[in-house]
């Protein structure tokens, strides 16, 4: 996956922008995502609804397969069972 084309809104914090990066970083190098990138990738998410201003467009809606997607005004990259919005 390539990190440098999420846009600069896909991130709320220079913490969340280092944090992603390392887990981008992390998944370009094994092509994998196992339950700790998973875990991580869904940390982001969770902490993007709680900052967000507008909480119920960051929220995820159950999609099959256990996959989560979100509200289609919202841009977000569905990671294995996580979001990172965009």
């Amino acid at each position: 996956m390539d990190f440098d084309k999420l846009p600069g809104r896909a991130f709320d914090s220079q913490q969340q922008f280092d944090v992603t990066q390392q887990i981008f970083d992390d998944y370009n190098a094994h092509h994998e995502i196992d339950a700790d990138l998973d875990a991580r990738f869904a940390a982001v998410a969770q902490e993007r609804i709680q900052c967000s201003r507008f909480p119920l467009l960051r929220s995820p809606a159950s999609a099959p397969h256990g996959r989560h997607v979100a509200a289609p005004a919202h841009g977000t990259i569905a990671i294995g069972s996580a979001l990172v919005g965009v």
